[in-house]
Order: structure tokens, then sequence, then C-alpha cells
């Protein structure tokens, strides 16, 4: 099943599945926060699978739309175990995405604005979007034909060559930078 959604849906999903995403358990592990209770109904430490469906909140915007997405059939485990295998039930299911990504981004207004998490407001806001998404998908399919285009790989130097690769940031606010480099030779 071919997965055409936004990159940045694609890359959120991938850290949901994995239980990458910086929730407070997540951070804790690091020792970089103490409060773990979830930032929406302050009474259950926040994990991926907390946030995402199991919150009371969270679940007024998943049982908000008819995605036929019930709490008998739904837990971390079916979208860690695959969630492309688990969307293919669904017609609409792209929005399922989009309503996940909401209720994260939500999520994220809380904790960092100080925002009120508003069910409606999340559902409304993933339609818009997936709507725009869609539109701009099909404009897109109808307005340039289709191109071949070729992935670029990373290649192996020659033998007894190196090749470094490096990147970098920096945080203007707090002048903080950040390098990070890696050398590979021709075994990788």
């Amino acid at each position: 099943m071919e997965f055409t959604s936004t990159n940045k849906i694609k890359f959120f999903i991938w850290r949901a599945t994995k239980d990458y995403l910086p929730t407070k358990v997540q951070l804790a592990k690091r020792a970089q926060v103490n409060d773990v209770l979830c930032p929406l109904c302050h009474s259950v430490s926040e994990t991926t699978e907390h946030i995402l469906y199991k919150c009371h909140l969270s679940q007024l915007v998943l049982f908000g739309l008819p995605l036929g997405i019930t709490s008998t059939i739904w837990n971390i485990q079916i979208l860690i175990a695959g969630w492309q295998f688990f969307l293919k039930f669904f017609l609409k299911k792209h929005m399922l995405l989009f309503l996940l990504w909401y209720i994260w981004y939500a999520r994220h207004k809380v904790v960092w604005d100080n925002n009120e998490f508003d069910p409606a407001a999340v559902i409304t806001s993933a339609v818009n979007a997936m709507q725009d998404y869609k539109a701009a998908w099909v404009t897109q399919l109808t307005d340039h034909p289709a191109e071949i285009v070729q992935q670029v790989r990373w290649k192996c130097p020659p033998i007894d060559w190196v090749k470094l690769n490096v990147d970098g940031s920096t945080n203007a606010t707090t002048n903080n930078a950040c390098m990070g480099a890696i050398a590979r030779d021709c075994y990788g």
C-alpha cells in the first residue's frame, strides 16, 4: 500500500510507532523532566500510547469523526506492529494520520504556549489540513505530467579513500551550536 501523506506526518507516524516521540516519560529517561503527567488530563504518565489514544481528550478527537475506530480495536500494539496494515481497513486512512498529528500538535501548544486543548478545534484543523493537502495533491497531479525521479543514495568511496560527511546547526537565542561528522571508508 502506498502512503502519500506529507513527509512531516510520515516522520511523525514513524516516530510514534518506534516510541521516539518526546513525551514526558521519554524525556524523563534522559533526566530532562521531573513531571511525567500528561499535560492534557494531568492524571496519568504521558507515554506515546496515552497521548495519542488513551487520554480521554485524545479519544474525543479520535472518536469525533466516523472513521470506524473503537476503543476495542485501537491499541498501540496495532499502531507499532504495522500502521500501514492497520490503516488499509479505513476508507479515510489519511484522516486518522492527520488526527494523530494534530493531537500531537495541540499537545505541543498546551505544553509550550499554554493553550487550552480543544478537541473540536483539533478535528477542524485536521480536516482542513487534509482537504488542503488532497486539493494540492490533485492539482499537482493534473498540472504536471509524471516525471521519473532518480533517488540519490550514498556511495562508498574508492578503495584507500575516506568520505567525510558533516552537518551542523546553531541556535541564535541560546548561542548554542552543534556539529556532527562521520567518516566512512570503502567498507561503509
